[in-house]
């Protein structure tokens, strides 16, 4: 398993042994040159029900998905906090930012299952 939070090039990827996984946490996705491995779609949330007003769509996501990134900012905006995740993450506070998602109605988009050929 290959954990991804930057691009990766093809001579990259190639390191990686067969039947390797990529979980991408990297906006664009990877270009998946690899047909031996899985590349699991970027981490994303649906907006809550009552979440009204939202006139854009994200570059790979369904209408009302959005990348993880910018649920983020949405939790933060609503919650009122004055720290950010920009870079490093403060990994103390991942529960804290997970009970605030899911107490403002967000949930996680399933990843499709994809299977190697």
């Amino acid at each position: 398993h290959w954990v991804v939070g930057r691009f990766l090039s093809k001579k990259e990827q190639n390191m990686a042994p067969a039947r390797s996984t990529f979980h991408q946490f990297v906006v664009p996705p990877l270009p998946e040159y690899r047909a031996d491995c899985h590349y699991t779609s970027l981490p994303a949330f649906v907006l809550p029900a009552e979440a009204q007003g939202f006139k854009a769509c994200e570059m790979t996501m369904e209408r009302r998905h959005v990348h993880a990134c910018h649920a983020g900012a949405l939790v933060h905006a609503l919650e009122k906090w004055d720290f950010h995740e920009v870079g490093a993450i403060d990994w103390q506070r991942i529960d804290e930012n997970w009970a605030a998602a899911v107490k403002h109605g967000f949930a996680l988009v399933p990843d499709p299952v994809k299977t190697l050929a």
